[in-house]
């Protein structure tokens, strides 16, 4: 069961995180750096969902390390812009 599996929990509590966190950007980042980390974190979850349901997983997971590294350069972007805190 989906549920059940590890990394879609870890992937759905980090999408949450990002929503919360996102949804206190500045106005002017709201539309570009907040909807491309969402994006990103949605696609990630997406690809974890599809892996645990298609026979073949390299394709879905191979979509899941790309939306990852992409997820983390926003969240790096975002830190070093300050829309993020170490503590969070």
């Amino acid at each position: 069961m989906l549920k059940d599996l590890i990394v879609f929990q870890k992937a759905y509590e980090l999408l949450k995180w990002i929503h919360l966190v996102t949804a206190k950007f500045p106005k002017s980042e709201k539309f570009v750096l907040a909807a491309r980390t969402e994006n990103a974190a949605l696609d990630f979850l997406e690809a974890v969902i599809e892996a645990n349901e298609s026979v073949d997983k390299a394709a879905p997971l191979k979509r899941a390390v790309l939306a990852l590294e992409k997820l983390r350069i926003w969240l790096r972007l975002s830190f070093e812009l300050r829309y993020i805190a170490i503590r969070q």
